[in-house]
């Protein structure tokens, strides 16, 4: 998957993330605070530290496969 660092830096830490800037209502900032619901952890906090822009052609190119429900 070909992925462009948009803003920001790559996570170093194990409570950081980084996010799509693509679409959606969300507005991601550098420093915003969210929290993801994980089924084997549990509700994990991540501090975003970087924003990534994702194509449709990576994604068609990626080995990542949505799962069917």
């Amino acid at each position: 998957m070909n992925l462009t660092l948009e803003e920001g830096r790559f996570p170093e830490e194990k409570n950081e993330i980084v996010i799509t800037n693509r679409g959606g209502t969300y507005n991601p900032q550098i420093g915003n605070k969210i929290t993801i619901n994980l089924p084997d952890k549990g509700i994990e906090e991540y501090t975003i530290v970087g924003l990534i822009n994702i194509t449709d052609q990576s994604i068609k190119n990626s080995k990542l496969k949505r799962k069917k429900t």
